[in-house]
């Protein structure tokens, strides 16, 4: 396999690089937080297909039982919240880093952001969703200048084999 996995953060996380890649890469960075609703319940299996063996970046990949406090101190370059972990991102929205959300299924942050453009933060949302989390994160997106992009598929689970084209792009830096 071209790239490894070294579990961090008794287990709650594992940081994906190239393998034989030097630690001190000046590589980008991203922390994925992962929502087992979204990537399913194989997550691993989901990511694997992702990177298609193929990682240019640093991937720091918290589990859907990392808590909060299981947070690595290195900085980021790009932050993907899925699902539930959509709420981590209120302490994260600095304006300076790119940040995804992915399919939310909780409430956005009670704060709007300082200047009010953010054009770094993608909101992707379900085209027809019948919970008030998508109306809401809409809302939000436009009171903070995010922008707002729709995922090609019908359910909150990513579906690689219908849409693999778009989830690459997305998720890292291509």
């Amino acid at each position: 396999m071209p790239f490894q996995a070294k579990p961090v953060a008794h287990g709650d996380a594992a940081i994906i690089t190239k393998r034989g890649a030097q630690k001190k890469s000046p590589e980008s960075r991203t922390e994925l937080w992962v929502d087992a609703a979204v990537t399913g319940r194989y997550w691993g299996r989901t990511l694997r297909d992702i990177l298609n063996y193929n990682t240019s970046e640093i991937l720091v990949v918290y589990a859907p039982w990392a808590l909060r406090s299981s947070r690595l101190e290195q900085s980021a370059d790009k932050y993907i919240y899925t699902g539930f972990q959509a709420g981590l991102s209120a302490g994260k929205i600095s304006g300076k880093e790119q940040i995804i959300i992915l399919h939310p299924t909780v409430y956005p942050p009670v704060m709007n952001l300082a200047n009010g453009q953010h054009p770094k933060i993608v909101v992707c949302l379900l085209p027809i969703d019948v919970s008030a989390y998508n109306l809401s994160w809409r809302l939000w997106a436009a009171e903070n200048g995010a922008k707002v992009i729709y995922s090609p598929q019908d359910s909150i689970r990513i579906d690689l084999n219908q849409n693999y084209g778009f989830w690459r792009p997305l998720l890292l830096n291509e």
